[in-house]
């Protein structure tokens, strides 16, 4: 294991171009791949799970949060010029599972929110700006897993949206998603429920049908399919339209443009490893698209522009397979899966520039060796 600074190797490559001569047209290239440096840093609990990248001590550099499952805070990484120094937040609870960050509370520092399983609740950590944070809790249902935060209600403030992977509810056959609308001052109202399908593992927020309101996708692990929120403007939602993906169980989307319609389409990557591409018909269906093989075990999925060539590319964390697989977007669809060995057992991967380079870089949360895998995007696109 390599411990060290955050750095870019250079060095050099060579480009052969085929050149066809006949009536048949010649193939289209392949996109650049990029190409990554890895270091392994700790994570400072044992089984590392989610991950939110932001600058939370304000000196200009990227920095993570990390929750894990066998750890009852969460762990700052903060920048400095030799990589990062820990720093142990305040606690969350027993089990913190998915985290993101936003600023819920409008002083313009960095917040967290973490879903958090063993209390069932849904975890604000507001920031100080110095890398602090101070800790409420809201409660959710049971088995809060993954939150998105968006201004559901178009007051101004942000609010979340939890999905509780188990509930009560589930056993009569749906999941519930958790509705928390916030006062701009970093506080919660009690939950609203929604009700989706079979135990809900992941929300993303984004305008599904194109009316300029904020809608909801949940995907839900045991039915097999996608759940479709849409928004009223003014917090309450039609009830769910469920599209299902023809798959494997799923624990994980991830929403964008990807075929440059203009309407945020769906990513499923499911528990072996196929990765569903689900183009959106802006009425709560989904038309399936390629399929992707990525490793055994894809428990997250994420799109982002890796190559920067202005398209959406894909990512994902395989914990069976212990390694991250990566598919770059072509103009007919994506190329085969770049995959790079990481840590044991990774749960998330999140996309940021940690150097300041221009560049998309990648962070791994790696349950099984307690540490975390960063992937430093080098820029050295191949053919």
């Amino acid at each position: 294991m390599v411990y060290g600074r955050l750095f870019r190797v250079q060095c050099s490559a060579i480009y052969v171009v085929l050149m066809v001569i006949g009536c048949t047209r010649a193939p289209m290239p392949s996109p650049p791949q990029p190409a990554f440096t890895q270091q392994r840093w700790p994570a400072g609990g044992q089984r590392p799970f989610g991950v939110a990248v932001a600058d939370f001590n304000e000196d200009g550099r990227p920095d993570l949060a990390v929750t894990a499952v066998a750890s009852d805070r969460v762990t700052t990484l903060l920048t400095t010029a030799d990589g990062f120094t820990l720093h142990a937040g305040p606690v969350v609870g027993e089990v913190g599972r998915g985290v993101v960050t936003a600023d819920v509370n409008r002083d313009g520092h960095n917040d967290l929110v973490v879903a958090d399983v063993a209390l069932n609740s849904a975890v604000v950590l507001l920031g100080d700006g110095r890398g602090g944070f101070t800790a409420t809790h809201h409660m959710a249902r049971l088995a809060p897993f993954n939150v998105a935060v968006a201004d559901l209600n178009h007051d101004g403030f942000l609010d979340l949206a939890v999905a509780n992977e188990s509930n009560i509810s589930a056993l009569q056959g749906h999941g519930e998603i958790s509705l928390l609308f916030g006062d701009g001052r970093g506080g919660f109202a009690p939950q609203v429920i929604l009700e989706a399908d079979s135990y809900p593992a992941d929300v993303k927020s984004a305008d599904f049908n194109g009316d300029g309101r904020t809608d909801l996708a949940v995907v839900n692990w045991k039915s097999r399919n996608v759940s479709f929120f849409f928004g009223n403007g003014d917090g309450t939602f039609l009830p769910a339209k469920h599209t299902p993906y023809d798959g494997v169980p799923a624990y994980s989307l991830a929403v964008g443009d990807l075929d440059g319609d203009g309407r945020p389409d769906v990513v499923v990557a499911d528990v072996i490893g196929v990765v569903h591409i689900l183009h959106n018909n802006g009425d709560g269906t989904l038309t399936p698209g390629p399929r992707l093989q990525a490793g055994a075990g894809a428990r997250c999925v994420i799109v982002t522009d890796l190559n920067g060539d202005g398209r959406l590319d894909i990512a994902t964390a395989n914990t069976h397979a212990s390694t991250v697989s990566v598919f770059v977007a072509k103009p007919d669809g994506f190329a085969d899966a770049v995959t790079m060995a990481v840590g044991e057992q990774p749960r998330v991967v999140a996309a940021a520039d940690l150097n300041g380079d221009g560049r998309t870089d990648l962070v791994v949360t790696n349950g099984g060796s307690h540490d975390v895998s960063v992937l430093i995007n080098n820029g050295l696109g191949r053919n």
